[in-house]
């Protein structure tokens, strides 16, 4: 981070000795380097260049990645946010980056309690980060306020440029590089999104409306959240169908999720929530038994309620993407689908090379991909009834 003139990240450096380290860090950079030594900052290995390191985590004031050289032996001077106003923006993307960044504002919570925490973000998810601990301000995009931190997540989201630079070899995920963004390592990897008590009663009334009471002979209720914004992470709809239908016959409850923007799904003895608010669909989501998710959103949310969830996961790696939470499952066929005979170390992340053609040479996104359109609802239904008898 950057204050005033003269502070990089935390390191207090004159103008003429940072244009310095730039001139060593730009000179070393045109030579093919294996040396590496530890960071003492951000404890991770980097260049090594005689008598000066390169640290890639360095932030200017545009908050982008700079390489600059630092002598080996100097000594970073702790930086502290207490006191500081710190606006963080966030302008796009979808409900579920917004919640993962939320680990990183926990984290700088607690690290530093005394800082003051404004959040800038269009004004349909400010209701995401409504009634959070560790949000003190919400402005909408057109608004400004006073401030002496700013960070941005929009302009070269950081998860979206290591993302690109590194697809088919992703080896952190998102909730790492927003913290690592802010220069910490989470303690707490679960995303916050904070119900207030009437709106968890409204949650229990819905169903208590519908006659659908929380008690040990009656079937759980099943939250189903597969249609995600992106379709090479969703699931199809026949696969919604499928599953729907036998829960249903099992004596199960389905309730079923959709965004104002997706096509809903009505299916006779299935519950249909759709195209409500974030909070209103939220209170009912918590009040499900289960939750059955794809790679997006409602995962995160499901994480950030404290529902158990079976997630289905296709090009991506659930190491990096459901492992973290607790009480969270995934069902993921890429090893035993993928035709380019891809193991779990190899995940192809957001263009599947099975997709490919002359026309799109990095592979389609418009499209379902084999290892994620080969899970059955039987299998699904039988990971459903594993976790609810744990």
């Amino acid at each position: 981070m950057y204050e005033g003139d003269k502070t990089i990240y935390g390191i207090k450096k004159n103008e003429e000795d940072v244009m310095k380290g730039s001139k060593y860090i730009c000179d070393f950079y045109k030579k093919d380097l294996n040396s590496y030594i530890d960071c003492s900052k951000c404890k991770q290995k980097h260049h090594d260049f005689n008598k000066f390191i390169a640290c890639d985590h360095i932030r200017l004031k545009n908050n982008q990645t700079h390489h600059i050289a630092l002598p080996k032996n100097y000594k970073f001077e702790p930086f502290s946010y207490n006191g500081k106003r710190i606006l963080i923006e966030r302008t796009d993307k979808g409900l579920g980056d917004l919640l993962t960044i939320t680990v990183a504002v926990k984290e700088l919570k607690r690290q530093f309690p005394s800082c003051y925490v404004i959040f800038k973000v269009p004004e349909h998810y400010k209701p995401l980060l409504e009634n959070n601990p560790y949000v003190d301000d919400i402005i909408g995009l057109d608004e400004d306020v006073e401030k002496d931190v700013f960070i941005s997540y929009s302009n070269l989201c950081p998860a979206g440029v290591y993302e690109h630079h590194h697809n088919r070899s992703i080896f952190k995920s998102r909730i790492d590089i927003f913290c690592e963004y802010l220069g910490f390592n989470p303690t707490d990897k679960t995303p916050v999104f904070c119900l207030r008590d009437e709106e968890i009663r409204q949650g229990v009334e819905f169903f208590s409306n519908l006659g659908v009471q929380k008690k040990p002979s009656i079937k759980k209720k099943v939250g189903i959240a597969l249609s995600a914004a992106e379709i090479w992470v969703s699931w199809t709809r026949e696969g919604n169908l499928d599953l729907v239908n036998l829960l249903i016959k099992k004596g199960y409850v389905p309730v079923i999720f959709t965004m104002k923007n997706q096509s809903p799904i009505y299916i006779d003895g299935a519950i249909n929530v759709h195209g409500e608010s974030i909070r209103k669909m939220a209170s009912i989501f918590k009040d499900c038994d289960i939750a059955v998710t794809q790679d997006g959103g409602m995962m995160h949310m499901a994480a950030a309620l404290g529902i158990p969830q079976v997630c289905l996961l296709g090009p991506t790696d659930p190491k990096y993407r459901v492992t973290m939470y607790k009480d969270a499952h995934w069902i993921v066929k890429h090893k035993r689908i993928c035709p380019l005979g891809y193991d779990d170390n190899k995940f192809c992340w957001y263009y599947s090379e099975c997709t490919i053609d002359e026309q799109n040479p990095n592979g389609k996104t418009d499209i379902i991909p084999p290892c994620l359109n080969k899970i059955k609802a039987k299998e699904v239904f039988k990971k459903i009834k594993e976790v609810l008898s744990v």
